[in-house]
């Protein structure tokens, strides 16, 4: 799918054909008592930190995490890479420069209105998101 989206002048992902295929690797976690919350979501941290740096030590680690499973600290919208995100933003000023969409939609991760490189070679920019679910990608 890739490589025909490339065909058509790519994608808003950002995604890259490769050898490998790209796998999605999610975690889902849910319990009962609120007090659990702090523990739990340090415990997923830790999950996903584990494993983000064993795919990176094996060097399958992609950048692109599914935007409909990140958790609130991960962020879904930097890793399309800031060609794709500067499109976004262009896309939303063009039919939303009211940001009508992003007022409305209580929660989630959001198209920046502005965002610039940073010294991490991530991208500066608000994100949000549910600890409810959470995922690291591979590829």
């Amino acid at each position: 799918m890739i490589r025909a989206s490339d065909k058509k002048g790519g994608n808003v992902l950002g995604l890259q054909a490769t050898g490998d295929p790209l796998v999605i690797v999610t975690y889902m976690f849910t319990w009962i008592r609120p007090e659990d919350d702090d523990k739990v979501y340090s415990g997923i941290d830790k999950l996903i930190s584990t494993s983000t740096n064993l795919a990176e030590s094996q060097n399958r680690l992609d950048d692109y995490i599914y935007l409909n499973h990140a958790g609130s600290g991960q962020k879904p919208i930097e890793s399309y890479g800031l060609a794709q995100v500067k499109f976004l933003q262009r896309v939303k000023a063009k039919y939303d420069p009211e940001g009508v969409f992003e007022k409305l939609c209580r929660g989630g991760f959001k198209i920046p209105s502005q965002c610039s490189k940073v010294d991490d070679g991530y991208l500066n920019m608000q994100a949000g998101g549910s600890n409810e679910q959470t995922c690291s990608h591979f590829l």
